[in-house]
């Protein structure tokens, strides 16, 4: 057990100190109530943004599956147009070696 002069007994407490502990305590309720707020209000916006950055990550990923499609259907019909070419520079080659033969 703590000595008589170390324990808190509230009938030593005087009205001023009372009253001064009230208002510490109602100072003490009203800012956490404030942080409360602030940490609430920038949660909202942390959501927000990141629903905006989930929304914007989307549409990127979108244009990205486009786009390489895209590059496939330019890679398919440019090679295409390489084997035409192959073919015309071989039809023109054999031409050209029967127009000489004549």
């Amino acid at each position: 057990s703590a000595p008589p002069g170390d324990r808190w007994e509230p009938a030593a407490v005087s009205p001023r100190t009372s009253t001064s502990v009230a208002r510490d305590l109602k100072a003490l309720s009203d800012a956490q109530a404030r942080l409360v707020r602030v940490i609430e209000e920038v949660s909202q916006e942390l959501t927000q943004r990141l629903a905006g950055h989930d929304a914007r990550l989307a549409e990127l990923q979108q244009s990205l599956a486009e786009t390489a499609f895209s590059q496939v259907n330019l890679r398919g019909d440019l090679q295409r147009c390489q084997a035409e070419e192959v073919a015309r520079h071989g039809s023109l080659n054999s031409e050209i070696l029967r127009l000489r033969s004549t």
